[in-house]
């Protein structure tokens, strides 16, 4: 797995941030002074529609793209606060088969295998399209145990 980590300033406008050295599949932002929730945006999701760890929405105008060497950030203040600090860290698969990013349709059938990842993952993060939290489980979890995170 490919990761990367950074800082930069908010500046209240569409911007870019470059220099990552690869084209993230995952890019989770924080603020570093606020108590905030951390914003994530995959490489599957729609153009434009951060997601929250917990809390409930997606985040329109927050990061809005990943591009070969970094991400695109929109103007709300959740990533991009004119003069605020921000943490970003950056993920991409290197082909060692330890880090996927995908998606699948929900069909409400309990004990659902998800098939095509290519090895048995140690964490897992879920979040649906939705208002609802994000969902991650640990490969030490107890069967059929997941938990809302608290980013």
């Amino acid at each position: 797995m490919k990761v990367a980590t950074g800082q930069y300033t908010g500046t209240g406008s569409d911007t870019t941030i470059t220099g990552v050295g690869f084209t993230p599949a995952l890019v989770i932002i924080k603020n570093h002074t606020s108590s905030g929730f951390a914003r994530w945006y995959t490489s599957t999701m729609a153009s434009n529609d951060s997601a929250y760890f917990v809390a409930a929405g997606n985040d329109a105008g927050a990061i809005k793209a990943l591009n070969t060497d970094g991400f695109s950030l929109g103007t709300s203040s959740n990533v991009n606060a004119s003069g605020s600090l921000y943490n970003w860290i950056a993920f991409a698969a290197d082909g060692s088969d330890d880090f996927k990013v995908g998606e699948y349709t929900g069909n409400d059938n309990d004990n659902r295998s998800i098939t095509g990842v290519g090895f048995q993952p140690d964490f897992l993060f879920i979040k649906a399209e939705d208002s609802r939290p994000a969902i991650y489980r640990h490969k030490d979890f107890a069967a059929d145990h997941g938990d809302y995170g608290d980013y």
